[in-house]
Formats: C-alpha cells, sequence, structure tokens
C-alpha cells in the first residue's frame, strides 16, 4: 500500500468517524436536544478531530495535481496541520473550563493527558519536518499527525457515549 493509498484511506476513515458520531448524537440520548455544555464541547472537538483530518488528508492530492514537487507538498502540508493543530488547541484550552465549570462532571486527568499528548506529539512531528529534523521528503510525520488527530476523534466519541463518572450507579 502506498502513502497516497493511506492518506486516502485515512480520509474515508474520518469521514466514517465524523458521520457515525453525528448519527449516535442526534438518535441516542440527546436527540431531546439535552445537550450540557460538556457534550456540545465534546462533540465540538471531535467533528473538528475527525473533519480536519479528514480535508487535509486530500490536501497533498490537490497540490500535487498543481505539480508542486513532492518534498514542497509534504513540507506545505505539514506546516498547514500544525497551524491547524496550534489553532484547535487553541479553541480547547478556550472552551474546556466553561464547559466543564456548568456541570458536576469532573474532567479526568488521563483524558487531558491522552487528548494533549496526542495533539502535542501531532505538532513536535510537524515541527520537525518542517525544520528537517529527522525527515526529509516523506509524507511520515504528515500521516502520523493527521491519525493521532483521529485518535482524539475516536477518544472523544467514547467520551460522548460513555456515561460521565458521575452518573454512573454506585456498585452494588
Amino acid at each position: 500500500m502506498t502513502g497516497e493509498d493511506v492518506l486516502l484511506t485515512l480520509g474515508e476513515v474520518a469521514i466514517a468517524v465524523a458521520g457515525f458520531s453525528s448519527i449516535v448524537a442526534v438518535f441516542g440520548r440527546r436527540s431531546e436536544r439535552e445537550w450540557s455544555g460538556v457534550e456540545s464541547f465534546r462533540l465540538s472537538a471531535l467533528i473538528m478531530n475527525a473533519a480536519g483530518p479528514a480535508l487535509l488528508a486530500f490536501l497533498p492530492f490537490a497540490l500535487l495535481n498543481l505539480r508542486i514537487a513532492p518534498p514542497v507538498v509534504w513540507g506545505v502540508s505539514s506546516a498547514i496541520l500544525l497551524v491547524f493543530i496550534v489553532a484547535e488547541t487553541a479553541w480547547v484550552f478556550m472552551r474546556a473550563p466553561a464547559a466543564f465549570r456548568e456541570t458536576q462532571e469532573t474532567i479526568l486527568i488521563w483524558r487531558a493527558i491522552t487528548a494533549n499528548s496526542c495533539a502535542g506529539l501531532a505538532a513536535i512531528l510537524q515541527i520537525c519536518k518542517i525544520a528537517g529534523l529527522w525527515f526529509h521528503q516523506e509524507l511520515g510525520p504528515y500521516l502520523a499527525g493527521l491519525l493521532l488527530l483521529l485518535a482524539i476523534a475516536v477518544l472523544q466519541f467514547c467520551f460522548l457515549i460513555l456515561p460521565p463518572r458521575s452518573s454512573q450507579p454506585p456498585a452494588t
């Protein structure tokens, strides 16, 4: 399987995650528009982390069809992905405190560490690619970055469908 095949598959998977999550959200227990701030935040983060990689997975194909040299394509793609990661991370840090303040649910530290580690590692890989450290004319860092963002989307999906700790019945 070539790198291009993997990118196309990643785009398809990201679209599927976003679509399936939307269906679950609409037909799930939130169908009566009983969205808490946390649920709204999680769905927004899920959609960003699925739609972003879906769109960005196709970016290199557009650039390659403009007859841009492959090393430039991967560098530009990594730079655009890095901008996306930074913008999304800024959005998360601005929205998360207000979303979690409205509810009794506490953010579990491992959830925050996992999501932030995925985003941080994705950003570091893009910086290394752009700077020419360890990676040169490869799509590896770009692909890994997209996969890490998709992993955050899958985590957000799990957080949406699993009941919060504060609403779980006590063990008998």
